[in-house]
């Protein structure tokens, strides 16, 4: 990170250690996470408040985010502190179900991506197929789309309640999976709405069903641009990164997953 000229944002909390995770990756590529919380669940809103996010600026949070108290208290406040055009990706994960219905609506009020697989659109729609539980998470959402993650198949796009599209996946070799999801998002989000386009254009069924996902999900990326999370920002002020810096590669409020 220090590399990349990228600092946490916010003080080091100097009387809590940061959680750690322990991850089993399976031959096939599957992924079991063990998790120890530490100080990534003890975020505030006035850690929050010192951010200064911009229209240009990405927020980026998963379901986990959301799982104790004092973040979820910070975060939803977050939400309707950001400018509206800022760009919001949320993305459940696995415990989709442990998310409260209250929390979920304030998500899905200023969400403008949301992201999950199969499992957890179906858990959060009651449909019968991604197709369909693609454009109910869609008529939840006041813009943007919803994208179904469908696994080796691809995924499911719906940008409207009324319209949903396949994109096919293509056959990889599994190398290392640890981190996985992250990846999805970081390649994907510096240029969302250009990738939505790339998606309708790709899916018709003139073009070659190999290169549509692939195009899509791998937009032109700045080495060192981008952020890995809302609370990690590249090049702060000056007297914020004079603060910052001594802690930030040992502990941080949260952790960027």
């Amino acid at each position: 990170m220090r590399l990349e000229d990228i600092v946490v944002a916010t003080p080091p909390i100097d009387d809590v250690d940061t959680g750690f995770v322990v991850a089993i990756v399976e031959d096939g590529g599957e992924r079991t996470f063990l998790t120890s919380v530490g100080a990534e669940a003890t975020l505030s809103t006035g850690q929050l408040d010192e951010l200064d996010v911009s229209e240009s600026d990405l927020v980026y949070f998963s379901g986990y985010a959301l799982l104790h108290e004092s973040n979820a208290r910070a975060l939803l406040k977050f939400l309707t502190q950001i400018p509206g055009a800022t760009n919001f990706l949320f993305d459940p994960g696995p415990i989709v179900n442990e998310i409260s219905e209250s929390m979920l609506d304030a998500v899905f009020e200023r969400v403008d991506w949301f992201s999950c697989n199969q499992r957890e659109a179906f858990l959060l729609t009651d449909a019968s197929n991604s197709s369909e539980s693609a454009r109910l998470l869609r008529a939840r959402m006041n813009r943007g789309g919803a994208i179904v993650r469908v696994g080796a198949e691809g995924c499911v796009v719906a940008q409207s309640e009324r319209h949903s599209i396949a994109v096919a996946g293509f056959a990889v070799e599994s190398v290392d999976t640890n981190g996985a999801g992250t990846v999805i998002w970081e390649r994907s989000r510096p240029r969302w709405p250009r990738v939505a386009r790339l998606w309708v254009r790709l899916a018709g069924p003139t073009r070659p069903r190999r290169c549509q996902l692939r195009n899509a999900v791998r937009p032109p990326v700045r080495r060192g641009k981008n952020s890995k999370s809302s609370w990690i920002r590249r090049r702060p002020s000056r007297a914020r990164r004079s603060r910052a810096a001594p802690g930030a590669g040992r502990r941080s409020p949260m952790r960027g997953d």
